[in-house]
Formats: C-alpha cells, sequence, structure tokens
C-alpha cells in the first residue's frame, strides 16, 4: 500500500492566481459585475440627462502694445521683441482676473442677483429644460441690506403675474406682481423687490439669493480660465463656462472690453493728472493777469501817472521779452530732463543761456531804477500784466494740447493688449462629457463588480476548479475530466417537468461531449486495472451532490456500449437513487436484501441498456452492520467471477464509514471531485479516511467542467476537436 503523498506547494498556492485562473475567477462572476455595471452605467446616463448643459466660450487677447513699433525698422522690432519682458502676459492674466476688471462685469449683467427654479429634487430642472413655458424669473431689482447678502429667499408663483415672497423659514415677508415694486423688512432693515417678468404655474418656487460682491466676483473668477496660447506668443487664450452660450459670450466680451478701458486709464492717468495740474494753472494765471490789469488801470488813472518816455518803453519791452525767453527755455530744459540727466551738456548749456537772460534782466532792472519813481512802477505792473498775458496764452495752448491727447487716446483705445477673436456662442456643450462620464460609470461599475467578486472568493473560497492542481497536490493523476452538460441538465428539466425518471445521457446524447469524456476514462482505466485484485470498481467522493451517480450510471452504460459484461451496484443504502435512472424499477429486493440473507444476488438483477444494476434494496436502519458481514464480501467475489466489470456506487467518504468498508473490497477506487464543489481540505481528507481503512485511491475523476473555462489549458484542445468532429 502506498501511502498518501505529502501535498508539495503548487503554482496556484505559491506564486499566486496566474492570468487565467484571475480571468477565469472574473468569468465566473460576470452576473454579479453586470449586475454592478448596468446600475451604474444607468446612474451615469440619469446623471448626463439631469445635469444641467454647460457650454463654454473662447476669445484670443494679444499682449503688448502695437503702437510701439510702427514706424520703426523691422529689425528693430524683432531685436525688441527678443528683449521684452515675458512676465507680459502674466500681468495682464491678473488684471484681466482683477477685482476691478471682473466687478465692474458684476455690476453689468447683476452676476450677485441668482433667481433659479425650485425643481423636482431627482428630475432638477431636466423636465422642463428647453421648453418655452420652462420657470423662469427676470428681476430688475433685489436690494437687500448688507446682513442679509448671501441668504435664500424664495417666491412662489401665484397666477397671473402674481406672487408671494417668503424667506427660508417660510414667513411671507410681501405679495406683489410682475412689473411693481415691492418692499419688505428683514430683521427691521429695508428690502426691495422689482421683478420683471414670471414665467411659472401657481406653486412653482423660485431660490433668490444676492452674493456678496466679492463671492460674485470669485464665483466669475472660477468659472473663466486664461492662459498663454504656446510659448512666448503674447496671445491669451480666455475661455468661460456658462450655461447660456448666449450670455456667456457677452460677459467674456465684456470682460475684454472692460480690461482694454482698464489698461487706456491707466495709460491716460498721467496725462489726466498733469491736465488737471493744468486747469488749477490756468485759472491761477488768470487771476494773477485780471490783478494786474486793475492795477495798471489804478496806475495810469492817477495824475501822477503820465505818458511813459523813450526809455521806459525799451527797458519794458526788453523785460518782458527776457521773461518769455526764460519762461520758453525752462520748458525747454524740463522736457530735455525726461531724456537726459540733471548734468548732461545739453542741460548745461540751456542753464547757461538761462543764466545769461537772467544777467540781463538784472541789468535791466537796474536801469529802470533810474526812471522816475512814477514811471517805475507803472513799467512794474505793465511788466507783471504782460508777463501773465503771456503765462495765461503758454499754459492755454498746452491744455488745449493735453485735453486732446487725453480724448484721442480714450477714444481710439490705445491699449496695450488687442483683441484678436471675440466670444461667439456655441451650440455644444462641454459639461457633462457624456462619453467620459458613461465611460466612468461603466468602469467603476466594472470594477465595483469585479471587486465584490473578488472578495467573495476571498472570503468564501470555492473548491478545485483546475485538475491540475490535484495532480500537483496529492501526487495522483487525473483520469478523466467530465466537462459540463447541457443535455444532461435539460434532460432533469424535463424529468422534473413529466414525473417520470430521467433518462441515462449516454442513451439520449451518445455524442455528448461529457459522455466521450468517460470513452477516455474507460481507457484509462484498462491500464489502472492492471495490477489490481478484482475488476470491482467504486467511485467515490468526499461530499454528496458532486455527480457520483451520474458519473457512475453513465460509465457503466458506456462500458456495456464496448461489449462488456457489467453489473452497476447501487451500495449507498441511506439515499441511493440509481433505479430512477434505468426505467421503472422498485427500490427493493436489492443489495440489502441480498446482505442480510433475504435474497440471492441473481435474483435481485435488472437488466437496461445493456447491463445488470442492483438497486439498493430497502434502506435499512444500520448499513455499516451489512456492509460489515462476510455476505458482502462473498458477493463481491462471485460477481467479480460473473462479470467483466463491477462498478459500485458508493455513500460519500467523508459523510459515513460506507465507503471505507467497500473500498477495502475494491480492484479500484476513483475519486470523483466536483468542479468548485470540493476544496482540497476535503479531498485530502476523504483520502485521509481512505488511506486509514488501507485503501489507495487509483486516481481522480474532475467533474462538471466548463468546457469554456480559460483555465483548460490543453484540455480545451481536446473538446475542440470532439466538437468539431
Amino acid at each position: 500500500m502506498t501511502p498518501v503523498q505529502s501535498p508539495s506547494p503548487s503554482p496556484f498556492q505559491a506564486n499566486g492566481l496566474t492570468l487565467g485562473e484571475f480571468l477565469e475567477i472574473l468569468w465566473g462572476g460576470r452576473w454579479i459585475i453586470l449586475g454592478f455595471a448596468l446600475p451604474c452605467l444607468f446612474l451615469a446616463a440619469f446623471y448626463v440627462w439631469r445635469a444641467t448643459p454647460i457650454y463654454r466660450v473662447n476669445a484670443l487677447l494679444q499682449v503688448g502694445s502695437t503702437q510701439v513699433n510702427q514706424g520703426r525698422a523691422p529689425l528693430e522690432a524683432r531685436v525688441d521683441a527678443l528683449f521684452a519682458d515675458n512676465s507680459q502676459a502674466q500681468a495682464e492674466v491678473e488684471i484681466l482676473q482683477s477685482n476691478q476688471v471682473l466687478g465692474r462685469v458684476v455690476d453689468a449683467f447683476h452676476l450677485d442677483l441668482s433667481a433659479t427654479p425650485v425643481g423636482n429634487p431627482l428630475t432638477g430642472s431636466a423636465l422642463f429644460r428647453g421648453k418655452p413655458d420652462a420657470p423662469r424669473l427676470e428681476l430688475t431689482a433685489f436690494e437687500l441690506p448688507e446682513e442679509a447678502l448671501g441668504k435664500r429667499f424664495f417666491l412662489t408663483a401665484q397666477g397671473d403675474g402674481n406672487f408671494t415672497w417668503t424667506d427660508r423659514d417660510g414667513t411671507i415677508l410681501a405679495k406683489g406682481r410682475a412689473g411693481e415694486e415691492v418692499q419688505a423688512a428683514w430683521q427691521g432693515q429695508p428690502m426691495r423687490l422689482n421683478v420683471r417678468s414670471l414665467i411659472g404655474k401657481p406653486g412653482q418656487r423660485f431660490n433668490l439669493q444676492r452674493l456678496q460682491p466679492l463671492d460674485a466676483i470669485d464665483a466669475l473668477r472660477a468659472d473663466l480660465t486664461i492662459g498663454e496660447k504656446g510659448k512666448d506668443t503674447s496671445i491669451l487664450s480666455l475661455a468661460y463656462l456658462n450655461p447660456d452660450p448666449v450670455l456667456g459670450a457677452k460677459i467674456l466680451n465684456a470682460i475684454l472690453d472692460q480690461n482694454n478701458l482698464e489698461n487706456i486709464e491707466r495709460q491716460t492717468a498721467g496725462a489726466s493728472s498733469a491736465l488737471t495740474f493744468l486747469h488749477g494753472e490756468v485759472a491761477r494765471v488768470r487771476e494773477k493777469q485780471l490783478r494786474a490789469k486793475q492795477l495798471l488801470d489804478r496806475a495810469q488813472g492817477s495824475a501822477r501817472s503820465g505818458d511813459l518816455g523813450e526809455e521806459a518803453r525799451v527797458v519794458l519791452q526788453r523785460s518782458v521779452e527776457i521773461d518769455k525767453q526764460i519762461l520758453e527755455l525752462r520748458q525747454k530744459k524740463d522736457e530735455l530732463l525726461r531724456t537726459y540727466q540733471p548734468h548732461s551738456d545739453i542741460v548745461d548749456t540751456v542753464d547757461q543761456q538761462i543764466a545769461k537772460l537772467q544777467e540781463e534782466g538784472r541789468r535791466l532792472d537796474a536801469q529802470g531804477k533810474s526812471l522816475p519813481r512814477t514811471q517805475q512802477e507803472v513799467v512794474g505792473i505793465m511788466r507783471d500784466v504782460q508777463d501773465s498775458q503771456d503765462q495765461y496764452t503758454s499754459l492755454s495752448n498746452l491744455e488745449t494740447v493735453t485735453t486732446q491727447q487725453v480724448q484721442m487716446a480714450k477714444a481710439g483705445g490705445t491699449s496695450n493688449s488687442r483683441i484678436v477673436d471675440r466670444a461667439l456662442p456655441t451650440r455644444i456643450p462641454v459639461l457633462p462629457n457624456k462619453g467620459i462620464v458613461m465611460g466612468i460609470g461603466l468602469v467603476l461599475g466594472v470594477l465595483a463588480g469585479g471587486g465584490v467578486t473578488l472578495a467573495r472568493r476571498a472570503l468564501f473560497p470555492k473548491g478545485v476548479e483546475d485538475p491540475q492542481v490535484l495532480e500537483a497536490q496529492f501526487g495522483l493523476p487525473v483520469l478523466a475530466t467530465i466537462p459540463h452538460s447541457g443535455s444532461q441538465i435539460e434532460l432533469a428539466r424535463k424529468s422534473r417537468k413529466s414525473g417520470g425518471q430521467v433518462a441515462l445521457l449516454s442513451a439520449a446524447e451518445p455524442k455528448d461531449l461529457a459522455v466521450e469524456s468517460l470513452r477516455s476514462l474507460r481507457t484509462a482505466l484498462t491500464f489502472a486495472l492492471v495490477d489490481a485484485s478484482n475488476r470491482a470498481i467504486m467511485i467515490a467522493g468526499a461530499s454528496p451532490a458532486i455527480g457520483k451517480s451520474f458519473v457512475a450510471a453513465n460509465f457503466a452504460a458506456v462500458m456495456a456500449q464496448s461489449g462488456a459484461r457489467v453489473l452497476l451496484v447501487d451500495a449507498d443504502m441511506r439515499k441511493g437513487l440509481l433505479h430512477h435512472q434505468f426505467g421503472p424499477m422498485p427500490r427493493k429486493d436489492g443489495l440489502s436484501e441480498i446482505l442480510a440473507g433475504q435474497l440471492a444476488w441473481k435474483a435481485a438483477l435488472h437488466h437496461a441498456h445493456g447491463l445488470d444494476l442492483i438497486s439498493t434494496g430497502t434502506l435499512p436502519p444500520d448499513p455499516s452492520k451489512l456492509l460489515h458481514s462476510e455476505r458482502f464480501g462473498l458477493f463481491l467475489a462471485e460477481v467479480c467471477a460473473s462479470y467483466d466489470f463491477v462498478i459500485v456506487d458508493a455513500p460519500p467518504v467523508l459523510a459515513v464509514t460506507d465507503a471505507s468498508i467497500i473500498g477495502a473490497h475494491m480492484g479500484a477506487v476513483l475519486m470523483l471531485v466536483k468542479d468548485g464543489r470540493n476544496s482540497l481540505g476535503e479531498i485530502r481528507a476523504a483520502l485521509k479516511c481512505l488511506d486509514l481503512a488501507g485503501i489507495q485511491a487509483k486516481g481522480f475523476i474532475f467533474n462538471d467542467m466548463n468546457p469554456q473555462s480559460v483555465r483548460l489549458g490543453y484540455h480545451r484542445y481536446a473538446y475542440e476537436y470532439i466538437y468539431q468532429k
């Protein structure tokens, strides 16, 4: 007797699951995976249907003044571009996203106001989306106290344009009608609401909310995306998301316009400041001129004053000319200082000219002091009048020129950026992306189903699913691999429906794949019985409901079809049902009566399908006692002498000791294992029970395997050949 070999680590245990085994597990749980994938796919489709479509509008903006390089050589312009500040584009991005620019757009489009219809919690606004009678509320004014900003209010349509204004708690604040101003109070502070238009069935509710200015700006900024198009291109790409493509295009264009206005105001800020200063200077000089004229009139009207002499006129005229020249040189110096350093040669030259004129002016002043006192006063006053007149004329001309420059800058749009493409409405929404959402839903469903399948396999491991594992674990050959038979399932279904016997598969479908596998078992068993003590074969199994009776009955029929004399014995005197598969025959007058000495074995024979059958007989209270008797050994010796093969269907090994008793008299014991049903532990325990009784199994029969299984390996080639044949 050869002891059962100690199990050695198999590739299944040592190296984990192979790809084929992993796929087989997933294929076995395909209905679980499908059960998760379909609901997830449905939820994804429902989300796509329910979600509000979001449209994206785009625009292009070129950063950098287009007027700087006008009139310059192309090479010079290119060189300047190479050394241009690359941060200009980023600075423009920050300006576009600034509170100054976005705040003006929020105010222009009232983006801080929200008036949305309240839909079904499950379907949202999907049921009335795109319909002409869809609920809609437009506000002209919605003024709230500072503390109420961000709070949610409700407006309920009452029909014919009437509505009720309530707070979040349902308290009625006011009732009104579309087109009329409604006033209310919230915590003692006044509020004002003016509804431009109201479309909605009676009972339709709307959410009313006015955001904080910064919250509205942040919401606009969150939907706005700005980035440089390419590297160092100075072209900014702007994208804005909005449920209304037409409104979205208007908002994005308004952002571009406000940005240009901001740039123009920033560029003209210095000129505007200078213009304001000039306004003040012109007014001051004008007032000084008027006072000087008044003094001159009084001086000339005085009795002491007379006509100026020739010398006084020359002094006056030359003094006025010197003052005018000094004023012009000082203006020229101011212009030069914008370009040159204070001590440069050209500035020093102007300073020297001014100094000479001032020296000449002091000489004239000394000459004028030699004139009579009355003429000195008149000359001084006339000089002040002429100086103020010249200053007023010069400042007025400068004021006019500066005013024209500021107006031309604002009207001409001399911004340092240029709108390349303005935003246009689009018809195709970008969110939600149907393909991506559906794909994610399907993938999540498959992953969830696969995870549950793998977890189920880990928590509730199935039995052996690969016949190669049996050979690697126990060192016994797998004599036959019997695939799952759909024909057998159909025969059993018809039997239950008609209430009759179960037809024998080998007789009803002789070309079935399972029957072909039993024929291969017949060939393999011929070599296994070479050294056997007799030609009795026991079909054993570790547990019930694994197909022992099916294999025993059909194997016996296959052996009989080959011309051998075959006796089939149902030795399961506890639940044996072989007599149901061989025509209408009774259970009684079978093995139990033979072992009890009440009946000769030849009198218990039933002939069917070319073989003889002995049923269980009347189920005894203690089958083990009958099997331990000498009559069982004598019975087997006699039938083995009369038949070529005796096939015995035994009870489960682990359930009762009957199989160990029977197996001691057998020439060969075959251990039946059902695909996915019997674990390695059960098989090991069953072999150990047989080993303790001195029984060595000849090999395994692997039953009920799926021919399409990815783990069949080399077995599949035989199955495919049989099918094609």
